[in-house]
């Protein structure tokens, strides 16, 4: 387990290039000297998943006793940290969403008609 979450954060998005240094826009209107480039750390699975679990252990610290059952996350850009959140303490094994219709999926890797998260 990671001592100091906020710098070993920091350190997997500067090992991998996705913390970058400049002037930066925000959709916000706001303006930034340093951005997050969350896909270019994500696309890494192993980074993904130490994240992933950071989250997830965080998720349960805040909720304490009470068993996560969903975890929602975003198609454009959310679906990977999802996936491995859904996968941390407290969750059970992702699966994908039923296709409209009836009759569910059985998902890239099986999940489909699993135990929810």
């Amino acid at each position: 387990m990671v001592t100091n979450p906020v710098t070993s954060v920091l350190d997997l998005f500067q090992e991998t290039g996705a913390y970058l240094k400049g002037h930066f826009r925000l959709t916000s209107g706001l303006h930034s000297p340093e951005y997050l480039q969350c896909a270019l750390v994500l696309q890494h699975p192993r980074h993904a998943e130490t994240l992933g679990k950071a989250l997830g252990e965080g998720l349960a610290a805040l909720t304490g006793s009470q068993k996560i059952h969903t975890v929602v996350s975003p198609a454009m850009g959310g679906l990977i940290i999802g996936h491995e959140v859904a996968g941390g303490p407290g969750g059970g094994r992702p699966r994908e969403q039923p296709r409209r219709g009836g009759g569910g999926s059985s998902g890239p890797r099986g999940w489909g008609g699993g135990g929810g998260v």
